[in-house]
């Protein structure tokens, strides 16, 4: 004699409860890449792209400059590019003078306590003039003098009101840089 089974429809359309767990679990790679990104990108690295021509010709007008947030305050020396908040604008520079130097702007060289730097970064020929009626800068505690490399297109400590940029406001030491080919076609 054949049995048969009787089902409740109630049992088979049963919600099936939710679980945080398993959740996590099914979804782990997706959640935990983004939270990998956050953590690498918004602790460890920084990412920004140069807007304009003022670090010529080492780094063109957009291109992706990649740096590092952790420890950034703590190993700056001259010529280390940095990334650092000036008037609301994360702006990307090179620095030149360190807390307690005297930077001077002399016939188209730069001198550090009275010695001309030699800057194998910037072309030869390359002029460095004050854009202000300042030649003479002395960095004080706490505060470096950072200039682009593009000394002819370059808004810097030369020309600011207040030319020094404060330790606290360095964000990222830069790692690496490099050019996106179509960037001129985006901007356009």
């Amino acid at each position: 004699m054949r049995k048969f089974r009787f089902y409740c429809m109630d049992d088979k359309t049963k919600k099936k409860k939710f679980s945080v767990q398993k959740f996590l679990k099914d979804n782990f790679y997706l959640y935990g890449g983004i939270l990998i990104a956050v953590l690498l990108f918004g602790v460890i690295f920084m990412v920004e792209i140069v807007p304009t021509g003022s670090m010529e010709p080492n780094y063109a007008s957009g291109s992706v400059c990649v740096g590092l947030r952790l420890g950034a305050k703590d190993n700056i020396k001259r010529e280390t590019l940095i990334f650092f908040v000036h008037d609301g604008i994360v702006m990307f520079k090179r620095v030149i003078g360190l807390p307690g130097e005297t930077i001077s702007l002399v016939d188209g060289y730069v001198e550090v306590n009275g010695e001309r730097l030699d800057e194998k970064y910037i072309p030869e020929g390359v002029m460095t003039y004050p854009l202000s009626s300042n030649s003479t800068f002395t960095v004080p505690d706490g505060y470096y003098f950072v200039l682009g490399d593009n000394r002819a297109d370059s808004s810097d400590s030369r020309e600011w009101d207040n030319p020094y940029v404060s330790v606290e406001s360095v964000k990222a030491t830069a790692l690496f840089g490099f050019k996106i080919p179509f960037w001129d076609k985006l901007v356009a």
